[in-house]
This record gives structure tokens, C-alpha cells and sequence, in this order.
């Protein structure tokens, strides 16, 4: 079972202790340099997302025994911060790189057998994620191939969205009644807005187009291809809890980001506030059909905090841009993927080095 204890000490642990330090160096950051722009806020969240998978795949340094000073602990951790210049005597030699690869784990006495069942164990773990992601975008597909709005009996919405494909200079979606908890931004080049079925002939005009914005919105930044990505990094990184506490933060900065953008292009922030609100309110009782197995409804519309986005749009105001800001807030994303948490725990006889980035 060496090998196993190799992926938990050197590769799971790892990843999940990297996936926590990453998101809080992500807030705090973001928290230190008065971060708002929700768009923003997005791109730093994505990092505690890639950042455990590169930990779960990759090599770890581990540290010679001979070269560690211990004292009086069995206990030993330090952060580590990147070098180019090598201004700082790092001690790199002192590690060597462990990988599963190594053929030093393919010890007589059954572990190359082990080894075969885990690469099958992970053949199936692949199978499985396709599955469900074919599984999810059959769904969404399904939900953007429902019954589409009458031309005749909805000619106001017809009006209300030509009028925002070009303010958003994008071009005119398909517009469908679904059996979905909120309005639905389906589709990465030709998108379809599914709306729900009650929704339609209880909003106004203003909180249609409202509604609507929100979801040109949302085409318009791409947030499909973001979700997609930020749904494959959650499921390989599936272990981990803080993965999906960052899948949260980061799926309500999304809906911020297409929130800000809907009223900068409208400049109706206060109707946009309105119909958050009346179809939170409408959807309040809908209960969501499980539509495949493995798939979670945050997948497909998550619940956010309607009173925080709310709240944001009646205090609105026009975001000036950061060009002064951009360059240490580059730097900042960027240390987020190369700071580094070591830890060395010694155990009696042995010792566990975990590197936790």
C-alpha cells in the first residue's frame, strides 16, 4: 500500500490544502486591494480551482532527509515565493522531484498489480465524468430545443430583444419556455434564452427587458465556456470541499459580473433589481426535476443571494477603469499560482513531506 499512501500524502492532501491556501490568498488579496469589479473578482476565483488539479497531476519536491533541520519538532513549514533571479540561495538541489511515474514504486510483492488496478480505478473515474458532462449538456441542449415563443402572442419580448442585440451587439438569440427555475443562457455561438413558463406574463416590459439584459449579459463575457471549465475543474478537483465553496463564490461573481454589465448597457439598474427580485420570488416554490444522475442543480441555475445582488444594483455605480491598477493586480494573480506552502511531518522511522502549493 505504498503507493497509496503516496497519492494521499503527496497528491490528494496536497491538492485539497492547496485548493484551501489558494482561495484564502484569493480573498485576502482581493480583500487587501479593495478588488470590486465582480468581472475580476471572477477571473482571481478561478485560481483555487486550477491550482489543486496542477498540485493533484504534477511532481513534488521532496526533501533528502540529511537536509532537513528538524530541532525539536517533528514538525516543519515555511512558504516559498518565486525566485527568477535567484536573488536568494533557494536550496533547490536539496529536493528531488517525486512523481507516480517513478519506476522506484514499482516494488516486487503485488505493487505493480496495485498499480494496474488504480489506472483502471482512474480509467473509470474518466468514463464516468464524461458521462455526466455528456449527461448535462444533453440536458441544457434539451431545455434550448423546448417550445419557442410564439412571434404573434409575444411580440414584446421580440421587440424588447431586438432592441438589446444591438445595444449588445450580439446576435438575436432563440427564445424557448422551459421547465426551469430562472431565465437560461444556453449555448456558446448561437445562445438560447430559456425562459420559465410563468414568467413571461407576470413581469413588465421593463423588468422583460431586465431579465433579458441579464442574460445578453452573460453571452456576451462568455460566462458559458467559463461555467463549463469551472464545472470540469470542480469535478476533478471533486474531493475537496473548498473547491466547492470556491464553485460558489466564484458561480455568484458570474451572475454580479453579468448583473453590472446588464445595467451599464440598459442603464436600468433599478428594474434590473426589481425583476432579480420578482422572479426569485415566482421560483420560490419550484421544485427541479433531477435530470440525470450525477448532476447537481447548481449546475444548472445555483441559488445565490438575491438580496446581495440586489442590493448592488440599487447602489449602483459605473466602475472607472484601472489601468494604474492592472499590473500589480496581474502580479498578484499570478503569485497566487506560484506561492508555495511546504510542510514536513516526521513520523517514527519515516518522515511524510507534503508540498502543499
Amino acid at each position: 500500500m505504498d503507493v497509496l499512501k503516496m497519492l494521499a500524502f503527496y497528491h490528494v492532501l496536497p491538492a485539497i490544502v492547496g485548493s484551501a491556501l489558494t482561495l484564502l490568498l484569493a480573498l485576502f488579496f482581493m480583500k487587501m486591494f479593495f478588488v470590486k469589479r465582480p468581472s475580476l473578482r471572477h477571473l482571481f476565483l478561478f485560481a483555487p480551482l486550477i491550482k489543486p488539479l496542477t498540485i493533484l497531476i504534477g511532481g513534488f519536491y521532496v526533501p533528502r532527509m540529511d537536509e532537513i533541520e528538524w530541532g525539536k519538532l517533528n514538525f516543519r513549514s515555511c512558504f516559498q515565493i518565486p525566485d527568477p533571479m535567484n536573488l536568494v540561495d533557494a536550496s533547490a538541489d536539496k529536493y528531488s522531484t517525486y512523481r507516480l511515474s517513478d519506476n522506484t514504486l514499482l516494488k516486487p510483492g503485488g505493487t505493480e498489480l496495485f498499480m494496474n488496478v488504480l489506472l483502471v480505478a482512474a480509467v473509470l473515474f474518466f468514463v464516468m465524468l464524461a458521462v455526466r458532462w455528456a449527461a448535462l449538456y444533453a440536458y441544457r441542449q434539451r431545455l434550448a430545443a423546448s417550445e419557442e415563443l410564439s412571434h404573434v402572442m409575444h411580440q414584446r419580448v421580440y421587440a424588447i430583444a431586438e432592441r438589446l442585440s444591438k445595444s449588445f451587439n450580439v446576435k438575436m438569440p432563440k427564445i424557448t419556455f422551459a421547465d426551469v427555475p430562472c431565465p437560461l443562457m444556453i449555448g456558446f455561438t448561437n445562445f438560447t434564452i430559456a425562459l420559465p413558463l410563468e414568467s413571461v406574463d407576470k413581469l413588465s416590459d421593463a423588468e422583460i427587458e431586465a431579465v433579458l439584459a441579464h442574460e445578453f449579459a452573460h453571452f456576451k463575457r462568455k460566462d458559458n465556456i467559463k461555467l463549463w471549465a469551472a464545472i470540469a475543474l470542480r469535478d476533478l478537483v471533486f474531493f475537496s470541499p473548498f473547491v466547492w465553496v470556491t464553485f460558489r463564490l466564484l458561480s455568484a461573481e458570474r451572475e454580479r459580473a453579468a448583473d453590472y454589465l446588464a445595467a451599464k448597457t440598459t442603464g436600468k439598474p433599478v428594474e434590473l433589481a426589481g425583476a432579480i427580485a420578482k422572479v426569485a420570488e415566482i421560483s420560490s416554490g419550484f421544485s427541479m426535476p433531477q435530470p440525470a444522475l450525477g448532476i447537481v442543480k447548481s449546475d444548472l441555475a445555483p441559488r445565490l443571494s438575491i438580496s446581495r445582488r440586489v442590493d448592488d444594483l440599487l447602489d449602483f455605480k459605473l466602475r472607472k477603469p484601472i489601468i494604474l491598477r492592472a499590473l500589480p493586480l496581474a502580479v498578484l494573480f499570478i503569485m497566487l499560482f506560484y506561492v508555495r506552502y511546504m510542510i514536513h511531518i516526521r513520523l517514527p522511522g519515516n518522515h511524510i513531506f507534503g508540498f502543499f502549493g
